[in-house]
């Protein structure tokens, strides 16, 4: 069984009451289900994302690096993540965890410290109850996800 710290704790209850609020206002304009992010900064705060989807697919962005984004728009670039949740629907057996992208991000936003949090299941959009999402999350930390962060380059 996974166990979270408070701070972790404090983040997934975040999630069950925000996810389902960013789904319902989805659904009323006819758009369809999409995952979510939030972090929890050094500061305590949280900030939300989710992925801003255009049809020039190189200019999307994922729902990480927008909850990213906010947590550095309200508190500058010198805060940093404590914790990161990444939560929606995927498809059956699939996988849920942020891209090569935005592990970097996150292990750059967290001096390769964060904890990295993943609940995804497969889902119809009909479904109101999203607690099933939250039975079981994976928990890793970002320097399992990111083994060999990107450097400067420079030969040591």
């Amino acid at each position: 069984m996974v166990k979270f710290t408070k701070d972790e704790k404090k983040l997934i209850e975040f999630a069950k009451k925000n996810f389902p609020k960013l789904l319902e206002r989805r659904r009323k304009k006819g758009l369809y289900d999409t995952y979510y992010a939030c972090v929890l900064s050094n500061s305590g705060n949280i900030y939300e994302g989710s992925p801003f989807i255009s049809n020039l697919g190189s200019a999307t962005i994922c729902a990480e690096r927008v909850a990213i984004a906010n947590m550095v728009f309200y508190e500058t670039e010198k805060a940093k993540i404590n914790s990161i949740l990444v939560i929606g629907p995927i498809g059956k057996g699939g996988n849920l965890t942020p891209c090569g992208l935005c592990r970097t991000i996150i292990y750059e936003f967290s001096n390769g410290k964060a904890s990295v949090l993943c609940a995804g299941a497969y889902f119809e959009n009909t479904q109101k109850d999203f607690n099933f999402l939250f039975k079981r999350i994976r928990k890793f930390k970002i320097k399992d996800l990111y083994p060999s962060p990107w450097s400067d380059g420079k030969w040591e």
